[in-house]
């Protein structure tokens, strides 16, 4: 969002954040500009503070709301006060609202276990939220999909607009790294990953790893033999900063993206900026955005290491023109160059 915001005041918009105090180390350049409402850093907590806010915590946001009179409220992230927000919103400056949508619906809830009962009570609240918003902002063709079949009688405005990044590669003298980035779960393909670098290991293969998550990830790396940890470079911070992951994917020949499940991914266009290749599952939420054998390798969606390896060996050996592809895919569909023509209906 630090991204968006920055574009947002180069084209002549005063920007507010209203976020929780969890989220405080994001805010970078922006961090005088933001009023934080909740606390909340995981589910209770979540539901703890929205009942604070129904009971008192209101009182400061409809007074923040009132004195401002922002134009427009976007909504990024999912939370039960977003409705509340919303009506708030146009109850006391009839703003216009918006929601990003990362994934409208998802199908495939049983590959996250005991989990999957949040993203129902996800889904419920994102419904309500859909009756008070103007205009709706999806990510990629896949998510409009899903989205026209959980609300096939939604009217508002929909606003196709890839995930867009200022333009920050990193400067990476060698390259020598195949890395996971981001959720260390089950549905991200973590499993699969672990397996690759004891594999590649026991089989004397000389590749390096590298993962960058805000995961624990002490079970998977009691599977490993003490070789295959030697093999493996682990950033694993709670609060995991852009700069780390961009740092790694800039260090990578490869970022491996092997999803069970996915409507998109945030970590290909991180990857192409990057100008790295990324190998991932032939999902239908990943095939639109890697194109095969130009920006990366697709594999089956239950990958065999010998599958991996292969993806890997092509990567390595055409590296040059699929990191040159990379970067022409991120300028040309993900750098927030494109800002104002994708968000030109704020103005309207």
């Amino acid at each position: 969002m630090e991204s968006f915001a920055a574009r947002a005041e180069e084209n002549g918009f005063a920007v507010r954040f209203v976020l929780s105090k969890h989220f405080s180390w994001m805010t970078g350049q922006f961090s005088s500009k933001v009023y934080y409402i909740t606390a909340s850093n995981g589910f209770l907590s979540i539901i703890f503070d929205t009942f604070l806010f129904i009971l008192y915590r209101w009182v400061g946001l409809w007074h923040l709301l009132r004195s401002e009179k922002p134009k427009a409220i976007i909504l990024v992230m999912w939370h039960p006060l977003n409705v509340l927000f919303c009506i708030m919103a146009k109850l006391a400056a009839r703003s216009k609202t918006a929601v990003w949508l990362h994934e409208p619906y998802k199908q495939h809830k049983r590959v996250y276990g005991r989990r999957a009962i949040v993203f129902y009570i996800v889904e419920w609240l994102q419904s309500l939220t859909m009756l008070w918003v103007d205009e709706i902002v999806l990510h990629s063709e896949n998510g409009l999909l899903a989205f026209r079949k959980r609300y096939p009688k939604a009217k508002q405005p929909v606003h196709l607009v890839p995930l867009q990044l200022r333009d920050q590669p990193g400067a990476a003298s060698d390259r020598y790294l195949i890395s996971f980035l981001g959720k260390a779960a089950k549905a991200k393909g973590i499993g699969p990953f672990f397996d690759l670098v004891e594999t590649s290991v026991s089989r004397g293969l000389k590749w390096q790893f590298g993962i960058a998550t805000c995961d624990d990830i002490t079970s998977h790396l009691k599977r490993l033999s003490t070789k295959a940890r030697q093999h493996l470079e682990i950033i694993s911070e709670d609060q995991l900063s852009d700069v780390a992951i961009r740092d790694m994917a800039a260090r990578s020949k490869a970022v491996l993206c092997l999803y069970v499940s996915n409507m998109q991914s945030g970590i290909v266009p991180v990857a192409y900026m990057c100008g790295t290749p990324v190998i991932a599952t032939d999902l239908k939420g990943l095939r639109r955005f890697i194109a095969h054998g130009e920006t990366g390798y697709l594999v089956p969606p239950k990958p065999e290491p010998s599958n991996l390896f292969e993806a890997i060996e092509f990567v390595d050996k055409n590296f040059d023109s699929l990191s040159n592809n990379c970067r022409h895919r991120f300028l040309t569909d993900y750098s927030d160059c494109n800002w104002r023509n994708a968000y030109r209906w704020l103005w309207l």
